[in-house]
């Protein structure tokens, strides 16, 4: 999955995953981003969220290509391209 957003938008994750197995939890591990860009210790990766949780409020404020993994869940990855204004 690739989203587009602009600079300085707040990004929140859900758990919808209404499986079988809705005790099984997610969370979102950045992998890279653009030079410059930091991720807080404390949202690295982000915490685990159960079915129906989200994770907290997230800005990205550097313009370029992130890519992020579930850590328990290798093909649940995506990337998130910022783009700066014009």
């Amino acid at each position: 999955m690739t989203v587009y957003v602009g600079i300085n938008n707040t990004i929140v994750w859900t758990n919808q995953d209404a499986s079988a197995t809705q005790s099984v939890p997610h969370n979102v591990d950045f992998q890279t981003g653009p030079s410059g860009f930091t991720i807080p210790i404390a949202w690295q990766p982000l915490p685990n969220v159960k079915y129906g949780q989200s994770t907290n409020p997230i800005t990205l404020t550097v313009p370029g290509t992130y890519t992020y993994v579930c850590d328990y869940h290798a093909w649940m990855k995506g990337t998130i391209i910022v783009k700066a204004a014009p």
